[in-house]
């Protein structure tokens, strides 16, 4: 929670930052979810079908005049009769009809289909039932499927249009069910249906070329077996028709693959798009942040040096704890992060090993050195020289990081122990201050921590300042001296 607020607050005192930031973010995740919406209901969904993957999307082609073309009512009848693959076949054709006697005369497409088409889907009507094979024939009852959208602009979604007479370019008609809206991907846009009911001419038809067909495989059967099966009719037909057959083979497509394979290549080349616009997005962002990172440097190694060394002791103390190491600190300094570490100490469990001491004034901040075994400097950024001399005038050594004044002082009194600051962790630091308080010559070690800063206080540092000026000054003396004596007299 502290690091989130540190965050608002940050976002919040730089508002252009923010602004661009978050623009950008919305701007990129925005286009990816549009895309990918558009991309998940065309190419992944599946259609709203029974077992959408044995449907078969079937077609005729007779190259190069007809690469894919529409399908003869006697090849649709003889492939539904021969093959051994199919366990049912379907076929349609776009007509249009005007509907009158409900409201304004509206010319409506209106699709023949065969009593198979509405089954083989296995889409539920929403109201009513489907055609029946004996209304697909020559002299069946002039029966009507609605459109979900039809059936509730032109009817008010009213379940009792169900048994209803239309009338349809002047023929009567009876409603008997309303097909799903569901459909519409699979059959098309057409407003309503009605039975195909071939006739005899219509169904001896082998040069016209005007159906639909789908086709639902048996069950294991693969589309390289549909295919095959069909070419052995498409050859039985060449070889009984050659005037209208000559040439013709059929197309087999999963049904899902038929309808997408205008979109497909354009959809991925998108989504590849989309997706390259958000690593650019992103790398933007990443660059907007790292140049405030850079920005913030100065900050950043001020709160690293009041802080970062504070919370890594803490949790070195709770790894020394869980060694069975029996060791105690005391924090003096003010408190910059508002109880921080306070309260990272009560969820580490050592808040009784850690005293937060404060700000003390220098007399007091010598008893606590007196009184302590080690001086710790775990921060990576800073270990300034008063701290190290301090301690050590007290006959404390210190352990920390290798920076600072803690790489500088290389005298074995002084600084002892020091982690490199590429190795330094709260674990590197626990086993540094581990090993610091288990040595044996402490004693010697802090004899001669003591020697040193007395030999290099300030008094120390004034008297050889002292002996410095004095032979400075005697030297420039015995020079002038001998300058004067061997200078040539003039004659008078």
């Amino acid at each position: 929670m502290h690091d989130a607020r540190l965050a608002l607050r940050a976002l919040r005192q730089n508002p252009v930052f923010t602004l661009v930031a978050l623009t950008t973010l919305a701007l990129g995740l925005g286009a990816t979810t549009a895309i990918f919406s558009v991309v998940n209901a065309v190419l992944l969904e599946p259609l709203s079908i029974a077992e959408p993957s044995r449907v078969m999307y079937l077609r005729e082609s007779r190259l190069p005049q007809f690469p894919s073309f529409s399908i003869s009512p006697g090849n649709y009848l003889t492939w539904r009769r021969e093959t051994k693959t199919f366990e049912t076949m379907g076929a349609a054709t776009s007509s249009f009809l005007i509907l009158t006697g409900h409201g304004d005369p509206e010319r409506l497409r209106a699709d023949r289909v065969t009593s198979e088409m509405f089954p083989m889907l296995g889409a539920s009507p929403v109201a009513g039932r489907y055609f029946l094979p004996s209304e697909d024939k020559p002299g069946g009852d002039a029966v009507a499927v609605l459109s979900e959208g039809l059936w509730r602009r032109r009817f008010g979604a009213d379940p009792s249009a169900i048994g209803r007479s239309i009338t349809l370019s002047g023929q009567p008609y009876t409603v008997i069910g309303v097909a799903p809206q569901s459909l519409t991907a699979v059959l098309g846009e057409s407003q309503l249906w009605v039975p195909m009911a071939f006739d005899e001419k219509e169904a001896a038809l082998y040069g016209s070329h005007y159906l639909r067909a789908l086709g639902r495989l048996k069950a294991g059967a693969t589309v390289q077996e549909a295919k095959a099966d069909l070419d052995r009719v498409a050859l039985q037909l060449e070889a009984a028709f050659p005037g209208s057959n000559a040439g013709w083979r059929v197309l087999v497509d999963p049904i899902h693959v038929y309808l997408v394979r205008n979109v497909r290549g354009a959809l991925i080349m998108l989504s590849v798009a989309v997706v390259l616009m958000l690593l650019i997005v992103c790398a933007n962002v990443a660059s907007l942040t790292l140049a405030r990172g850079m920005s913030r440097q100065r900050e950043l190694a001020v709160r690293v040096a009041l802080g970062a060394g504070r919370r890594g002791l803490v949790r070195a103390m709770a790894e020394l704890g869980a060694t069975g190491v029996d060791a105690s600190v005391t924090f003096v300094g003010a408190d910059t992060l508002h109880g921080h570490h306070a309260r990272l100490a009560a969820e580490l469990g050592v808040s009784d090993r850690i005293t937060f001491a404060g700000q003390l004034p220098s007399d007091q901040v010598a008893d606590v050195l007196r009184g302590a075994s080690w001086n710790v400097l775990t921060s990576r950024h800073d270990a300034g020289p008063v701290a190290v001399l301090e301690a050590a005038a007290c006959g404390v050594p210190t352990v920390g990081v290798r920076v600072g004044h803690v790489a500088d002082f290389t005298v074995p009194g002084v600084v002892p122990a020091a982690v490199p600051i590429d190795e330094h962790t709260p674990i590197a630091a626990a086993r540094a201050i581990a090993g610091a308080l288990t040595r044996d010559d402490r004693p010697a070690i802090a004899e001669r921590a003591e020697h040193w800063a007395r030999t290099h206080d300030a008094d120390a540092t004034a008297r050889a300042f002292d002996v410095l000026y004095r032979r400075l000054v005697a030297n420039s003396s015995r020079r002038a001296a001998a300058s004067s004596g061997s200078a040539p007299r003039r004659s008078r």
